[in-house]
């Protein structure tokens, strides 16, 4: 009995492999549907080189249901670099994470918690720099381990990207770290 049923899936697995693809692309949007209910979400426009997020929420802290504070992050046409500085109370951190995460999402066809008429470019790739990674397996300090990433970074890099930098120059003499941000 097992050979015949056997022999029954193999004679229809080009039609089984097809049916499964499809169920995959059906939970995938289904998956996507629910996600943009929970965010509250919304279909940015993709602009040139354009970054308009009106409201935007980081999607954890939405899912979380922890009280999140909407920001704005606006980056014109012609425009190749934001600087966001403040005191350190977390809040740049987080605005980087929810800039390249809505773009990244909004690449892969989902809809981001930005209010409507917002805008992200359309990238080839996000890179980022975006935490301590000291290694004492790779004997790295901050300041090199920085370092190592922005090499990986500019080696990977193929425009147009999302290069997203924090604190690049933390970690050494003030004045090398400015060199190393500015650059």
């Amino acid at each position: 009995l097992l050979l015949l049923l056997t022999a029954q899936v193999g004679a229809v697995r080009d039609e089984l492999g097809r049916a499964a693809g499809a169920l995959a692309e059906v939970d995938a949007l289904h998956a996507g549907v629910l996600l943009a209910r929970r965010l509250r979400g919304t279909r940015p426009a993709f602009g040139d080189r354009t970054v308009d997020l009106r409201r935007a929420r980081h999607p954890e802290l939405v899912l979380g249901d922890q009280n999140v504070v909407p920001i704005d992050v606006r980056l014109g046409a012609g425009k190749r670099a934001l600087v966001v500085s403040g005191p350190n109370t977390g809040g740049k951190t987080v605005a980087l994470k929810t800039l390249g995460l809505l773009i990244l999402m909004a690449r892969a066809g989902l809809l981001v918690p930005v209010d409507e008429g917002s805008v992200v470019p359309w990238v080839e790739g996000v890179f980022t720099d975006l935490a301590d990674d000291q290694s004492i397996e790779r004997n790295l300090s901050t300041f090199s381990s920085h370092v190592v990433n922005l090499v990986d970074v500019f080696a990977r890099l193929a425009p147009p990207a999302l290069v997203l930098l924090d604190e690049p120059g933390g970690g050494t003499d003030p004045e090398e770290g400015a060199a190393l941000a500015v650059a």
